[in-house]
């Protein structure tokens, strides 16, 4: 079932969000698949205290795996973290003309 998944970094700053950004891709690369299967978007926000993401997964599972084996390593390369991890279920989603600029 598609989940919601919504954090924040703490302390996080642009630069050290686009070096991460670098890390993950990197990473997908080296292990041959794309760096975050499964999702289906992701958006990412500056806050008072770090960065916000809300992304939508086709599971759970799916988010668990990138962020064990991919996003958790590379933000911990820079000294941070994902915190307040909170996921909820998908009841309907629709992204009308999310690329159309």
């Amino acid at each position: 079932m598609a989940v919601i998944v919504d954090f924040v970094v703490p302390g996080a700053t642009p630069e050290q969000m686009y070096q991460v950004e670098a890390l993950t891709q990197e990473r997908g690369k080296a292990v041959g698949r794309p760096p975050f299967t499964g999702c289906m978007f992701i958006a990412a926000t500056a806050i008072a205290s770090g960065f916000r993401f809300v992304s939508a997964w086709r599971g759970e599972a799916d988010f668990r795996a990138v962020l064990e084996d991919m996003l958790g390593p590379d933000l911990a390369s820079v000294g941070l973290s994902a915190a307040d991890i909170q996921t909820s279920s998908v009841f309907s989603m629709a992204i009308p003309g999310a690329l159309s600029g």
